[in-house]
């Protein structure tokens, strides 16, 4: 954390800013490397969900516009608060042997944001690109056109923001300075307007999920990555690092807005599930509960993914031949061969 080390409380024109660098504790330095590695890979289950999909349904625009800005607000919370540890990170403290591990424990802070933020970017723009544009039964064509407007306003709006922060910054940084008591109220100001983005962020994902009672593209694995990893960041920043309450205050926000989602997100599948299982028992009358309709649904899954159809076609077959299929239940098929093995699955 910064200690207000700078020229304002120096006696010479070389400034020492290495203080800044205090006592670190071993175990929360490494708590925050391994929070450091989460947030590196929270965000790639819900990448792979847009991409496999190549969709967005059932991601909220608004949510992700968001959720980026309190991110990079946060962001810059931290670096206005930490002006002299960033002094300080070109110096070096002569005879302290653990210098490196003091100048770690002080940035992970600055790391798992910065991280949280730019990770978070590709989410952002997989939400721009890939916009789903197919008619459901409660989404439709006036729907769709409004979140491909919404999409492509917000992601221009974020960018237009993010400049005006940064200019805000560097305009009070050097007019200023950075440790002057403008840059900490700049800070302050960041937190609360985080904190008040966190604590709207998953509404408009809320109210998705409970208009479309699905959870869509939404990843539950990203969102339970993310609960648990804010939870152990809350507990690292406010217990090993100390951080000032303006940094701590939009994370315990969040944890709870990612709690409420989560749950949410739970029950419509299980909801789901079960709506699944009760239509599969009425279009069999012959399963006496619904514990039977389950147990046959989960054989019947198990047994579609483990067959395969493979057919082999001999160099010299005739160009329309006919194939039989290793399921003996389905009807033989002529399929125009121009390799020599085929394999159909």
């Amino acid at each position: 954390m910064d200690s207000k080390n700078g020229f304002q409380y120096s006696m010479s024109g070389f400034i020492d800013y290495t203080p800044c660098f205090g006592e670190y504790d071993l175990v929360w330095t490494i708590c925050g490397c391994f929070i450091f590695i989460g947030t590196l890979i929270s965000y790639q289950p819900q990448n792979a969900a847009i991409l496999i999909s190549r969709s967005n349904y059932g991601i909220n625009p608004f949510m992700i516009f968001i959720t980026n800005l309190g991110q990079g607000l946060v962001f810059f919370n931290i670096i206005a608060l930490h002006a002299s540890d960033f002094a300080g990170l070109f110096m070096r403290k002569t005879g302290d042997p653990h210098h490196n591990l003091k100048v770690l424990s002080t940035f992970l802070t600055v790391c798992n944001m910065a991280m949280d933020w730019y990770t978070y970017k590709f989410v952002y723009v997989l939400n721009f690109i890939f916009i789903d544009q197919e008619p459901r039964l409660k989404r439709g064509t006036k729907s769709i056109q409004r979140e491909k407007f919404f999409s492509r306003f917000f992601y221009g709006i974020s960018i237009l923001i993010e400049m005006i922060v940064f200019a805000v910054y560097m305009l009070i940084g050097t007019q200023i300075g950075f440790q002057s008591k403008a840059m900490r109220k700049f800070a302050q100001v960041c937190s609360v307007l985080s904190a008040c983005c966190f604590a709207i962020q998953y509404l408009p994902q809320m109210f998705t999920t409970c208009s479309l009672k699905d959870r869509g593209s939404y990843s539950l694995v990203t969102l339970g990555i993310l609960l648990f990893g804010t939870m152990i960041n809350f507990a690292f920043m406010f217990f090993g690092q100390g951080e000032d309450w303006t940094t701590i205050l939009p994370v315990g926000v969040t944890i709870i807005e990612q709690l409420i989602l989560f749950v949410i997100c739970v029950y419509f599948m299980i909801v789901k599930k079960r709506n699944k299982i009760i239509e599969l028992g009425k279009s069999n009358p012959s399963f006496d509960s619904i514990a039977d309709a389950q147990a046959f649904e989960s054989n019947n899954n198990s047994t579609n993914s483990s067959e395969k159809v493979n057919v082999e076609v001999d160099e010299d077959s005739p160009k329309d031949s006919e194939y039989h299929s290793q399921d003996t239940s389905s009807d033989s098929s002529h399929l125009p061969i121009n390799n020599n093995t085929h394999k159909y699955t």
